[in-house]
């Protein structure tokens, strides 16, 4: 699975790391809104869009400017993205076999 998928579908669940028992647990910090805006860039751009047509579709998406995107509308984003190219990977997979 390319790595910007893999991304988009963790990033809507709780970050967590594999440990094995009896040694520390690492805590990640979130996303923040950079790193937000990167990933939709990237998963956009995985789905063969420009990043202006990115940043129209994720305006329409929150209803917002992509100026005025937070972390929470841009996690919807990455979701709905994240369906998209599910959605598109079962269809090509069902053409091909």
């Amino acid at each position: 699975m390319p790595r910007s998928l893999r991304s988009a579908e963790l990033i809507s669940q709780p970050r967590r790391s594999r440990r094995r028992r009896g040694t520390p647990r690492v805590v990640h910090q979130p996303l923040g809104l950079a790193e937000y805006r990167r990933e939709v860039i990237r998963l956009g751009a995985y789905l063969g869009w420009s990043e202006p047509d990115v940043v129209r579709i994720a305006e329409r998406l929150t209803g917002r400017s992509w100026e005025d995107c937070q972390s929470a509308e841009l996690r919807h984003v990455l979701g709905t993205y994240g369906e998209i190219a599910t959605r598109i990977r079962a269809r090509l997979s069902n053409v091909e076999g």
